[in-house]
């Protein structure tokens, strides 16, 4: 028998479904056509079904107006542009300085975490989503007579559509 080593290639899923998914579902809707199926994969596949699509995600504006590989790399650099600009208005409501505020978005929109999934794309608008939320909760926990808490059902809805389902679970559990 031969030995062989299991490989699976960094971002492979990138490539091979997310991206291509999600220009299909584009280029569906341009044609005002439901991305409901994908007659490429095999005999077919559901398209809408598919998790990591993410053709709800309201940030897809940018797959309509920008060519695809452009529009792919604006998406990626916004998730790390409101990861930090979240945090850091959170960190000025709670009452940090404005360079400690600097630090912890620069600091959490460069961890680990944040800049291994970020390719993906499926992760980084709704991480990007807990330190606004905090923020609205905080500034109505602070003035009840603030409206901004009324923003709260449309982060919702766009972290249980720009994400995977158990990950959104898992950032409005902590939310809540």
């Amino acid at each position: 028998g031969t030995i062989q080593l299991p490989h699976k290639p960094i971002a492979d899923d990138v490539f091979r479904q997310i991206y291509p998914f999600r220009t299909l579902a584009i280029d569906m809707m341009k044609n005002l056509q439901p991305p409901l199926w994908n007659p490429y994969n095999g005999a077919g596949m559901p398209l809408l079904a598919t998790l990591n699509i993410g053709f709800l995600d309201p940030f897809n504006f940018l797959f309509f107006i920008l060519p695809y590989p452009f529009a792919w790399t604006i998406y990626i650099l916004l998730q790390f542009f409101l990861i930090g600009l979240f945090t850091y208005i959170y960190c000025r409501k709670i009452g940090l300085n404005k360079y400690a505020s600097l630090f912890a978005g620069f600091v959490f929109s460069l961890s680990g975490l944040i800049v291994v999934r970020l390719i993906y794309v499926v992760y980084g608008i709704s991480i990007a989503m807990i330190p606004l939320t905090l923020y609205l909760v905080e500034a109505y926990r602070q003035d009840s007579k603030n409206k901004t808490f009324l923003l709260l059902p449309l982060i919702v809805y766009i972290i249980i559509v720009s994400t995977q389902p158990q990950v959104a679970l898992y950032i409005l559990l902590f939310i809540f």
